[in-house]
């Protein structure tokens, strides 16, 4: 073949040879896709795998994490409930020995009885005031108001009393008492309603 034959051979085939040679694109994604594509069937089986293990271990963990918030609310569930049973049991306790030392006041007429009534109406305060820093709903607050203002007019009511006469009946005192108990149950109640998971 002549010189001019072979020239004109090589022309022909230049833009050919230049498209690939110029880019390089075809020739990468072809690269590409020899690396991707697995040479074996154990390396198909191992892509296979892979597929199946990446969204099991993803579900794997997002339970793992749901179960950990399952676990801190159930235990905040269960401490509040045993704060609100052992502030449940302080305040029933309180306003009992209330009552039993106005009675007892009322007949003996003994200074010391009047003391003491102060010292535990002031703890009874206590307990309310920090029940109502703990339990922030609005339901409750007004509940431990309405105990709070009925404990300060059974309050003046022993303080003005003519004790030693037994007149506590007499004034109604015995069932404003009851009135006080029956407010502690009503918040008690709306405590544990809201500390019980639904």
């Amino acid at each position: 073949m002549g010189t001019s034959a072979r020239l004109a051979s090589r022309g022909k085939d230049a833009p050919f040879e230049s498209g690939f040679a110029g880019t390089g694109e075809p020739l990468r994604i072809e690269c590409a896709m020899q690396w991707a594509r697995p040479k074996s069937l154990s390396g198909l089986m191992l892509l296979g795998l892979a597929l199946i293990a990446v969204p099991l271990l993803v579900a794997v963990l997002t339970a793992a994490l749901q179960i950990r918030q399952l676990a801190d609310t159930g235990q905040k569930i269960v401490v509040e409930g045993v704060t609100a049973a052992r502030a449940s049991q302080s305040l029933f306790s309180q306003i009992s020995s209330l009552e039993r030392t106005a009675r007892l006041y009322d007949i003996l007429n003994d200074a010391n009885l009047l003391e003491l009534y102060r010292h535990q109406d002031a703890g009874l305060t206590a307990t309310r005031i920090q029940l109502e820093r703990r339990d922030q709903s609005p339901t409750s607050r007004k509940t431990l108001g309405e105990l709070g203002e009925l404990q300060r007019n059974i309050g003046q009511s022993v303080l003005s009393m003519q004790a030693g006469k037994a007149t506590s009946n007499a004034t109604g005192m015995s069932r404003r008492f009851t009135e006080l108990g029956a407010l502690a149950t009503r918040w008690l109640r709306k405590a544990m309603r809201r500390s019980t998971p639904r």
